[in-house]
């Protein structure tokens, strides 16, 4: 069929530009093509396409072909055939400047041929760190003044923010000669190497334990399937609503998009003074679902064709989720036995020093062997809380508790204030559908799997999640740090939709529901003007943990007989449950 709409294409008159979609946008001519089906001896009739100059493409010759921008479509700079010498990312499209955004060290003069001289931007970046490091002192400030408001349930993610726009604007209003997307411009790699492992490290590390194993059926349930199932449906439903981007970009974009912030959920949890095992589930969620979604977004990115295997990505999936955990956890013991026989309890510094290479190895080591580094830390943390721990001095653990607790806390302060500078200066075009259908798909698709998990989940409960406590966790869903760390590294010929669906994915998740939850929740008679009223209405759940269950069980005897004798401290392995 295509063959012959090529010949009759080539064979067919030009004809005026009136009777082509668009006039074809005055970038192409508008021919009539004679269509016929080889087992009929009829034609079909008359068709008009149009056909593109050089470098525009699309039914209306509206766009630019892959490698061009401007209204005119024209090259991309190349340096022997490579687009910003694979470099960097040309800003390409009909809205692009043309101009690439290169690489750490390589000068966008150059368009990423030629490497910066270490002193030739020395003043700027020095201007730009100092200035970003004022901005987290008064970030800093500020999240501590929202936390002394009255009960008002704003999370503290939205003052960083908003922060962090008032940041942009006011320095693109100081120093407007700068292109301020090249001046705050971020590796990606620093938000995978330096960013994310402080946070998932602390989660492990804070993570309650006790009532998170109690429900740990449920939220492995949320965070692998039911992850998996959402993103499925909102992957599909905006395949058909908006085919602005291909397969294999919704494929990565609906990973990065159900990464779930457990820091802006605890802050309104908190807020609310919820009960410990209602907030273990969608925390213990939030943080199981944080490492799921990169490690299926970093499979996916080494597919970068939508001729990619899924059925191989699948068990790849499986692969590296089993892999990275088991490993998570051996290496957490690992450092027990270090610990055990190696008493540093005199040497506080380097007990604190060896704490925190140990902690940060694991993860390096995953990386290099190609499992997901993220979800291996996360282990490694909650390995570590239950046997390490144990024998760390007194000094060394409150040090690793609050050490690990302010650089997690300085990461995404840096995280949501860089969000709201990027706003400020991102120059791309916003696609309005995209972003409305995302959120509105992300809403459906959120809700559809929590209930229809929650009703699979109390035939294993002995107290049932009732429905407001569904809703609860529903509409919890809130968007944050990873998600914006893993949009950044997007590796996709339209990253700059990428960026500004996930931008305001974001903003919608954090403001919208963060501030809406509270009303919401009080309309459904969740939550009463009297405190221990609200209470007893969540102690049904904190009572709740599941049925017992013949494997739950026999890991428990396990742990008991064997791991918390071999691997923790006898006199402190009551503390440390």
């Amino acid at each position: 069929m295509l063959c012959i709409l090529l010949i009759s294409l080539a064979s067919s008159s030009q004809v005026d530009l009136h009777n082509c979609i668009e006039n074809c946008n005055k970038n192409g001519e508008c021919h009539e093509v004679f269509m016929q089906e080889p087992q009929v001896n009829e034609t079909s009739g008359a068709n008009f396409m149009c056909r593109c100059y050089e470098g525009f493409t699309g039914i209306s010759c509206n766009e630019c072909e892959y490698g061009k921008y401007g209204l005119l479509c024209e090259s991309c700079p190349e340096n022997e055939g490579k687009i910003c010498a694979n470099q960097g990312i040309c800003d390409m499209g009909r809205q692009g400047s043309g101009k690439c955004r290169c690489l750490s060290g390589f000068n966008p003069l150059t368009s990423c041929i030629e490497e910066k001289n270490f002193m030739e931007d020395w003043h700027q970046q020095t201007r730009v760190l100092s200035f970003l490091l004022i901005s987290l002192l008064l970030c800093i400030v500020l999240m501590h003044a929202i936390q002394k408001l009255p009960k008002q349930f704003i999370p503290a993610s939205c003052g960083a923010i908003l922060l962090g726009i008032g940041i942009g604007l006011v320095y693109k209003f100081r120093f407007p000669e700068e292109e301020l997307s090249e001046t705050f411009s971020f590796d990606p790699q620093t938000f995978f190497l330096v960013i994310l492992p402080p946070i998932m490290l602390e989660a492990g590390l804070s993570l309650k334990k006790s009532s998170f194993f109690a429900n740990i059926g449920t939220i492995m349930i949320f965070a692998v399937p039911g992850t998996i199932l959402t993103s499925l449906i909102f992957g599909f439903g905006l395949y058909f609503l908006c085919n602005t981007l291909g397969l294999y970009d919704l494929s990565l974009i609906e990973c990065l998009l159900f990464a779930l912030d457990p820091v802006a959920t605890l802050s309104i949890f908190k807020a609310m003074d919820l009960d410990h095992n209602l907030q273990s589930i969608v925390l213990g969620e939030s943080i199981i679902n944080d490492a799921v979604a990169i490690t299926f977004f970093k499979i996916l990115a080494t597919y970068q064709s939508e001729q990619a295997q899924w059925l191989e990505v699948s068990f790849e999936f499986l692969y590296v989720l089993i892999g990275s955990s088991v490993l998570g956890v051996i290496f957490g013991l690992l450092s027990a036995l270090i610990f055990k026989y190696v008493d540093l309890r005199l040497e506080s510094t380097i007990e604190l020093a060896l704490f925190t290479l140990l902690s940060y190895l694991p993860f390096l080591l995953c990386e290099a062997l190609g499992i997901s580094g993220i979800l291996c830390l996360l282990f490694v943390g909650m390995s570590m809380n239950v046997y390490t721990m144990t024998w760390l001095s007194t000094d060394c653990s409150k040090a690793i508790t609050s050490g690990f607790s302010i650089f997690s806390f300085i990461c995404e302060c840096f995280c949501f204030m860089y969000l709201g500078i990027s706003i400020t200066v991102a120059s791309s075009e916003l696609v309005i559908s995209v972003i409305i259908s995302s959120i509105v798909l992300m809403l459906i698709s959120r809700g559809l799997v929590v209930f229809f998990f929650s009703s699979i989940c109390n035939k294993y409960r002995s107290n049932q999640i009732l429905f407001t406590h569904q809703c609860l966790i529903w509409l919890s869903g809130m968007r944050g740090a990873v998600a914006f760390s893993l949009a950044l590294s997007f590796p996709s010929s339209n990253p700059d939709i990428i960026i500004s669906t996930t931008q305001y994915m974001i903003l919608f998740t954090i403001f919208s529901l963060s501030l809406g939850i509270f009303p919401i929740l009080k309309g459904l008679h969740f939550i009463d003007n009297l405190t221990p009223i609200m209470r007893h209405s969540v102690n049904s759940l904190s009572e709740s943990s599941e049925k017992p269950e013949d494997t739950r069980a026999w890991l428990e005897e396990i742990n008991n007989k064997y791991l918390m004798k071999l691997f923790a401290k006898k006199n402190l392995v009551d503390q440390s449950s």
